[in-house]
């Protein structure tokens, strides 16, 4: 896994724009996959139902930092 931003909100430069959002450590982002291992690997497809995947699988094929939540289970 590549590098992660500890936090979005850094200090804004000066002679910037208020209310302007700047990211700290501008040359990375962390990716956060909707709904990952739910809605994308469900047995039979089938919408809200189970995944089946190790560890392993879960993190190091799919890579990402952060996953949004879903009304599915894995492992479940």
């Amino acid at each position: 896994m590549t590098d992660v931003i500890l936090w979005l909100q850094g200090e804004i430069p000066k002679g910037s724009r208020l209310g302007v959002p700047y990211v700290a450590g501008k040359d990375k982002v962390a990716a956060c996959a909707k709904h990952f291992v739910a809605d994308g690997g469900t047995t039979l497809g089938i919408d809200e139902n189970n995944t089946v995947a190790n560890r392993h699988e879960l993190l190091s094929i799919q890579g990402v930092s952060t996953v949004m939540v879903s009304y599915s289970s894995c492992n479940g």
